[in-house]
């Protein structure tokens, strides 16, 4: 298996002309696999929550979770995560406020990766997987992935890596949330 280079091997050319789109969280993982970045997270004292920036969050994710990936998947899993992170900017916010009431007001100047921390993403995710992922999936040249894709087992693919990612996080002490798949029929 070749290691992963996860600077070298990130998938810019999936995102040509929408730079933005990875930018930040490119940014990010180049900062950490370089040791210029400081992992010191505060912790919010009364969740207990880590207080990172989802983006950060991100980038923490792909530097810990690449040594242990084939060079093709993990092309496939910053896609995931920067196509997870483009549905959390687009309806973050809106799913925020639904479920505290209104009582915490965004910040519209800034991208809800950026302003909020990893709490809600799990509460985002059904969101992200029905709302967004199909369309989103159709919008990129995905030629030759294996695992992502609009077939019924790469969009269950997706289920997997959005659970997978979610209760990480929940490991990391980024959100209080868990995800549990509910088979059907029960």
């Amino acid at each position: 298996m070749a290691e992963v280079d996860p600077i070298r091997h990130f998938p810019l050319d999936i995102f040509k002309g929408r730079e933005d789109e990875y930018k930040v969280v490119f940014e990010d993982l180049n900062a950490i696999v370089s040791g210029k970045a400081m992992l010191d997270e505060s912790i919010d004292p009364e969740t207990e929550l880590k207080q990172t920036p989802i983006n950060k969050i991100f980038a923490i994710f792909l530097s810990k979770v690449s040594p242990k990936l084939r060079q093709e998947f993990y092309r496939e899993l910053v896609f995931f995560v920067l196509i997870y992170r483009r549905a959390l900017n687009q309806i973050g916010n809106q799913i925020k406020k639904e479920l505290t009431g209104g009582k915490e007001q965004a910040d519209e100047k800034k991208e809800f990766c950026e302003n909020n921390n990893g709490e809600f993403v799990p509460d985002i995710s059904n969101d992200f997987l029905v709302r967004c992922l199909p369309s989103y999936l159709k919008e990129y040249n995905l030629k030759g992935f294996k695992v992502i894709g609009l077939e019924d087992s790469q969009i269950n693919n997706a289920v997997q890596l959005t659970r997978y990612f979610c209760n990480w996080m929940n490991i990391q002490n980024y959100t209080c949330s868990h995800l549990v798949l509910i088979a059907e029929g029960k």
